[in-house]
């Protein structure tokens, strides 16, 4: 998520800081990929279920990972080239495509 932090011009009144999540924004970096990348997704959840599939619909992963800040760390490193569907189970179900180099 991202920081959000209230305050005044006044340095006595102090400020107010909050994580906030952007809502429905998930985003694959670096894509292409020449194997690790991150997953930034607005999720309040500590764990999400995360599918990997090649073009023919042949399902090569599926497990839980952890989300540090707002990121999940993937890694293709030992895959072919390739375009690859990554199916993100979080509150919201979403699909990304990701290239491989």
């Amino acid at each position: 998520g991202d920081r959000l932090e209230v305050k005044t011009g006044i340095a006595c009144e102090g400020s107010f800081t909050k994580t906030v999540a952007t809502i429905g924004t998930i985003t694959a970096l670096p894509n292409p990929t020449n194997g690790s990348f991150e997953i930034r997704l607005a999720t309040e959840e500590k764990e999400v279920i995360v599918s990997i599939y090649n073009l023919k619909s042949k399902l090569l992963s599926r497990k839980p990972y952890p989300v540090n800040s707002g990121k999940i760390q993937l890694n293709l490193a030992g895959a072919p080239s390739g375009l690859y569907l990554v199916k993100v189970n979080a509150e919201e179900t979403s699909t990304l495509k990701i290239v491989k180099h």
